[in-house]
């Protein structure tokens, strides 16, 4: 296979990673962070720091909403996490998301709020210099969102290659399940121009306890690897029935 899956991962970390309580936990292997975020600026650049002093062969991503706007006084981290709301008009607002109500989510159908949108990604990925950009929030229509996969992708694509052209990799975190999702979509990814794939839902109960199901999703992990796609598992604990904690939820 081209490609990898990694386990020894963090996801969504904050700059607790860099405490005395949560230093044991973080594994001697450790290859990637998808995102390390602090109370401000000057806490995010310290804990960047000491862990890639710690592990300097780790790359640390930074996170960011692949549909999300919000008024900029409503971030309360950073980075930011979403592009700013005071760029777009309320006709560029699909709705507002479900469990952040402060947030916006953008109607990237429309021409002029995708550029909009895509260009602040861009930005504001570049102005942390982090060598990795974390999309969240890639939905797709099977699951009930209002905008199909394809055009989420092509946003996707807009998005990755702009920021390879300034040496970015890109690592989406996709809202579907292999073995259910269909083979269109997993193409239609790889199409995509992103670098690798976060799935949150990759243990799901409904795919391990079919065998039928099980199979898809071997082969449609097969093929993102093949391709040369980062395969990133994240190991949510309620779906193991376990706590979800910080150390239950991480790859």
């Amino acid at each position: 296979m081209l490609g990898r899956a990694f386990m020894p991962a963090v996801v969504n970390a904050n700059n607790y990673i860099t405490s005395p309580y949560y230093q044991p936990y973080l594994s001697p292997n450790l290859k990637l962070i998808t995102h390390l975020s602090g109370s401000d600026q000057v806490a995010w650049t310290d804990a960047v720091a000491q862990t890639q002093a710690n592990h300097p062969n780790t790359l640390i991503g930074t996170y960011h909403s692949s549909r999300d706007a919000q008024y900029a006084n409503s971030f309360t981290t950073y980075p930011h996490r979403a592009v700013p709301r005071e760029g777009l008009t309320s006709s560029q607002i699909l709705m507002t998301e479900p469990s952040l109500p402060e947030a916006y989510v953008v109607d990237y159908r429309q021409t002029a709020a995708r550029k909009y949108l895509v260009k602040n990604i861009v930005n504001d990925v570049a102005a942390t210099g982090s060598k990795l950009a974390y999309l969240d929030n890639v939905s797709h229509d099977e699951t009930g969102f209002a905008i199909p996969w394809s055009t989420t992708m092509s946003v996707m694509t807009d998005v990755a290659s702009q920021l390879h052209t300034l040496g970015k990799r890109v690592i989406v975190n996709a809202a579907w399940v292999p073995g259910v999702t269909s083979d269109t979509s997993v193409t239609q990814l790889i199409a995509s121009g992103v670098d690798g794939v976060s799935l949150e839902m990759g243990f799901s109960s409904s795919v391990r306890n079919d065998i039928t199901r099980i199979n898809k999703a071997m082969t449609q992990y097969r093929r993102m690897l093949d391709s040369g796609l980062t395969v990133v598992f994240v190991g949510l604990g309620s779906a193991t029935g376990q706590p979800d904690t910080i150390e239950n939820n991480e790859s």
